[in-house]
């Protein structure tokens, strides 16, 4: 069971960076951003995902990959906003990050505990990041505007190569 859970944790942390999350928090690049991020994160799969495997039922397939679909669009918006320095909610990008993350992780949860220490990992993995990307931000200050515009293009990247690959899914699905 020990080994379980710690494997959970384990997977939570490589999960964190992840391109799609890297690029929704690097946009941000302060430490408690990546802290409400990873906690929003964490609360959806625990609480989403949870209730999936409680019910043991699977998150059905259009869900998935529709919730996948969200998640690059949001990518794209964050990338948008970064050209304009816009605050962004951590909380809520997280939170939309943690309803697409749901379905892969109640396939592979054992248990609600297997769940709740992956969001523990993902908390963790997320603040040890953008913890460790704050460190040469604050000291170049004069270089934040091109890191939060060449991180901004980057997430729109991202978000574009998600929206294409789940729209043709979705589309396969559909037809």
């Amino acid at each position: 069971m020990i080994q379980t859970l710690l494997l959970g944790f384990v997977l939570g942390i490589e999960h964190a960076i992840e391109p799609d999350h890297l690029a929704a928090i690097n946009t941000q690049g302060i430490l408690k951003h990546g802290l409400f991020w990873g906690l929003g994160h964490a609360l959806m799969l625990f609480l989403f995902g949870g209730l999936f495997f409680i019910l043991n039922k699977i998150i059905p397939v259009i869900w998935s990959y529709g919730l996948e679909f969200l998640v690059g669009v949001m990518l794209v918006v964050i990338g948008v906003m970064s050209f304009y320095a816009i605050k962004k909610k951590s909380f809520i990008i997280g939170m939309i990050h943690g309803l697409a993350g749901s379905a892969a992780l109640v396939l592979l949860a054992s248990s609600i505990g297997f769940i709740f220490v992956f969001g523990v990992g993902s908390i963790f993995g997320m603040v040890l990041i953008t913890g460790i990307l704050s460190v040469p931000l604050r000291k170049l200050t004069k270089y934040q505007k091109h890191f939060r515009i060449t991180t901004g293009i980057i997430s729109i990247g991202i978000g574009l190569i998600i929206i294409v690959q789940n729209a043709y899914i979705l589309y396969m699905i559909m037809i």
